[in-house]
């Protein structure tokens, strides 16, 4: 990391401070060869930016009083980290939802909002930086089907978990120690997007928790999930990714931009791609897929291969106008299927069942 750095910035350390900021500026404009191409295509545009090079004068000083001592990745930082801070996601504001609490684990806590009885329940994961409002529209409709529990997966909404890793195996780790704290054997495990990515890695890796699966346009295939910007880039496998990966989990970085959501992004999409894809044929449980024809974020085109993977699949496309956005916009769907699922009907029956929920949505 240090001779990457170093490299960047044009040569050896430089001890004065006041030379650093001016010589890291105009090094990063003439491209040395030691970055990857995506950071120094996005450090070039940082750097031409006036307002960028103020913020990276005040970023050298803040990494000064931190350290107590220049170093070449502090160096680094006065044009790449606040770049990364601006080009990445931040956490919303964290709706409040009535009876939801939070409950204190190793690590952490997990807000959640559950209703119901019995050791057996259904579970809902939300996507990338969103929270468990997300199924406010499906909650109601779940009528009384048990035990249910919807949470904001560790790192999101109101679950507070600093970590160098929010990858889909840590966050299969964290699920568990919640339904164990919950004294929750199984579960049928419904998932959005990320959620839908964690979902399927709980089915595969954890087969004896989960007893049923329905998974929403999840975004784990290779090269499935599209998040446009300069951002994006980034999530790319590669140097790319690990060096802004490295530079995310800086306390540095972390005390400037406390809701950036660059690390959560950039380490949970470093566990997409093959190593996704493989799991899928571990799946023992009969899955549900929902798809829509018109996800621009993660194309319908991908659904096929998705379904193909799995064991025991069910393709259910829904219409085009529904987007990315399958919770809010087929709310009865996502209910009348996820209750069918966790009360163990038959998947044939279950097929007849949602024919008729289809034509009345228009998405037959």
């Amino acid at each position: 990391m240090v001779s990457q750095v170093r490299r960047l910035l044009g040569g050896p350390y430089m001890g004065d401070a006041d030379r650093a900021v001016r010589t890291s500026s105009a090094s990063v404009a003439q491209e040395k060869r030691g970055a990857p191409r995506e950071i120094r295509g996005l450090a070039r545009a940082e750097v031409a930016r006036s307002r960028g090079i103020a913020s990276a004068e005040r970023t050298v000083k803040l990494a000064h009083g931190v350290t107590g001592a220049w170093t070449a990745a502090g160096i680094a930082s006065t044009a790449l980290l606040p770049m990364l801070g601006r080009i990445a996601p931040r956490a919303p504001r964290t709706v409040r939802v009535d009876h939801a609490r939070t409950l204190a684990l190793a690590g952490g806590r997990i807000r959640f909002h559950s209703a119901g009885t019995g050791d057996e329940a259904l579970l809902f994961l939300h996507g990338f930086n969103s929270q468990l409002s997300v199924w406010d529209a499906v909650w109601p409709r779940l009528g009384e089907a048990g035990r249910r529990v919807r949470i904001d997966i560790a790192g999101y909404g109101g679950s507070r978990w600093v970590s160098d890793s929010y990858a889909l195996p840590a966050q299969a780790d964290r699920v568990l120690q919640f339904l164990d704290a919950l004294e929750l054997a199984r579960v049928t495990v419904v998932g959005v997007s990320m959620g839908g990515s964690l979902a399927a890695w709980l089915a595969a890796h954890h087969p004896e928790r989960i007893t049923g699966v329905v998974l929403l346009s999840p975004s784990g295939y290779p090269g499935a999930l599209r998040y446009r910007g300069p951002f994006g880039r980034l999530l790319r496998p590669g140097v790319a990714n690990a060096w802004a990966t490295q530079l995310a989990r800086t306390s540095v970085y972390r005390r400037l931009y406390p809701t950036s959501r660059a690390l959560h992004a950039l380490t949970v999409t470093a566990s997409y791609g093959d190593a996704w894809a493989h799991a899928l044929s571990r799946i023992r449980a009969h899955t549900w897929l929902v798809w829509s024809r018109g996800d621009a974020t993660v194309p319908f085109a991908y659904a096929e291969a998705v379904a193909r993977s799995i064991p025991a699949c069910t393709l259910v496309p829904v219409s085009a106008s529904v987007r990315h956005d399958i919770p809010g916009q087929r709310p009865e769907l996502i209910a009348r299927l996820a209750c069918r699922v966790h009360e163990g009907v038959g998947p044939e029956h279950i097929a007849r069942e949602l024919e008729q929920v289809l034509q009345q949505e228009g998405d037959a």
